[in-house]
């Protein structure tokens, strides 16, 4: 049975989004990043969005991109990362410049180390 990539609610000022692939890690494949960039546009001039809780399902937060999607013609490749990418790294910004905080609750093994930072007037504590 095939899922939504995500699930997404809102409740009472917080948009909550619920990477929802984790047969096959939440890993980002055309349509995923496709669907969190329409998401990310969507919530990012929302006002009745005050903060967004960014979660996944699954034994990981995500695997990263889908290497059996770019594991095909290598000359095809940089066109297929590009593909990828672009809504993905839109999404991102689209999130990181929204006038509300946006947190991250990772799970897996990429979550063990503390780090803590400031960029551009922001704060950040992540838990790597």
């Amino acid at each position: 049975m095939e899922t939504a990539p995500f699930q997404t609610s809102l409740d009472d000022g917080l948009f909550h989004i619920i990477l929802n692939h984790p047969g096959e890690g939440n890993s980002f494949t055309t349509g995923f990043c496709m669907e969190l960039n329409r998401i990310a546009n969507d919530i990012s001039e929302n006002p009745a969005v005050r903060a967004v809780l960014l979660s996944a399902t699954g034994r990981f937060f995500s695997v990263g991109g889908d290497i059996g999607m770019m594991s095909g013609e290598r000359l095809a490749l940089p066109g297929i990362v590009k593909t990828l990418t672009s809504p993905l790294h839109m999404a991102l910004a689209r999130l990181r410049q929204m006038n509300a905080p946006v947190v991250c609750a990772v799970n897996g093994k990429g979550s063990v180390r503390r780090r803590v930072g400031a960029r551009r007037g922001r704060r950040y504590i992540s838990f790597e």
